[in-house]
């Protein structure tokens, strides 16, 4: 006879009450990280903040490494798939690019506590953090950029940028949002984006146009 794997109704919700922890700890900490780095922030003022124990951090968390690889692996996540999520909506190939960029930078904006976070990756940590977040932060970069390419490719077999390598045009894209939101960010961290996605939509629409009108 093969044993039942279903969780118990007390197994369930003592696993929905772990995960809820585990979110509510993630949000806070994202927001300390953003506010005092990796090395100025203490794990004991994160369980204060989310008012949970220190031990129940610790329980969920093993080490601030951990969490705060936990944290930026999150982010780049969630904000991929929000992105992903608004251009999947558009059917014409050269419109999607053009909402990319829109929403690009409307996530951007709306996280901007953590954007600096991910944009930074793992420079000026120590080596102990950067060895277990290089590899999966580094597929996670990869995996939106293979997608990117394929959106291109997309326009290019449909015309939209007719005549122009289409992995050279997403890479293009993808250094010319992390670029501008970085400094603008850097400039007034919890500034509009607004002007910045205009501005970069249109240095890429006019290309799009221009392959749309030969």
């Amino acid at each position: 006879m093969v044993k039942s794997t279903a969780l118990s109704p007390r197994e369930r919700r003592r696993a929905e009450s772990e995960d809820r922890r585990r979110t509510e700890l993630l949000d806070e900490a994202t927001l300390v990280f953003a506010e005092k780095g990796f090395h100025e922030t203490q794990m004991a003022e994160i369980a204060a903040s989310a008012e949970f124990s220190k031990a129940t951090l610790y329980t969920l968390f093993g080490s601030k490494e951990e969490l705060y690889r936990e944290v930026v692996l999150r982010a780049i996540r969630r904000m991929r798939s929000e992105v992903q999520a608004s251009v999947s909506a558009v059917d014409e190939p050269g419109e999607r690019l053009l909402v990319l960029i829109d929403a690009l930078f409307e996530v951007f904006e709306a996280n901007s506590e953590v954007v600096q976070l991910v944009l930074n990756g793992a420079q000026g940590l120590p080596w102990r953090v950067r060895q277990t977040m290089d590899q999966p932060s580094l597929r996670a970069i990869e995996g939106f950029q293979t997608w990117l390419i394929e959106l291109c490719e997309d326009a290019e077999r449909a015309g939209a940028i007719s005549g122009l390598d289409a992995r050279t045009f997403a890479i293009a894209m993808l250094g010319t949002f992390t670029n501008v939101a970085s400094d603008a960010l850097k400039r007034a961290p919890h500034g509009s984006l607004k002007d910045q996605a205009q501005a970069v939509r249109e240095l890429f629409s006019s290309s799009i146009t221009r392959a749309r009108q030969q």
